[in-house]
């Protein structure tokens, strides 16, 4: 049995965007929106770190040995995790390096 229920996903309008075509090339412009943060804090363990950032685990703890990632805590005697809001801020820094 399947529940029919009308749910509204837009987001509204979109942004204005210029777009031109030259030679089957579509180039698009937009004002780039910053990404939301998570409302709520949570622990990420190694696997969840490595998909988002696209890092290795040997490369994300060389980056913490030179103090350019987030650094784990000890979360049980054989178990460490990143602070949620922490790896999205290091996230959202590379994000604007680039900009």
């Amino acid at each position: 049995m399947y529940l029919n229920v009308g749910i509204d996903l837009s987001l509204g309008p979109l942004p204005q965007t210029d777009a031109t075509e030259r030679q089957g090339v579509i180039t698009v412009s937009q004002e780039i929106l910053p990404l939301a943060t998570p409302v709520e804090r949570c622990v990420y363990r190694r696997p969840k770190v490595e998909a988002l950032t696209g890092l290795k685990r040997s490369h994300i703890y060389n980056l913490m040995k030179k103090k350019e990632f987030p650094q784990c805590f000890r979360i049980g005697p054989r178990a460490v995790g990143w602070d949620s809001l922490e790896i999205h801020e290091w996230i959202d820094e590379r994000r604007n390096q680039r900009h």
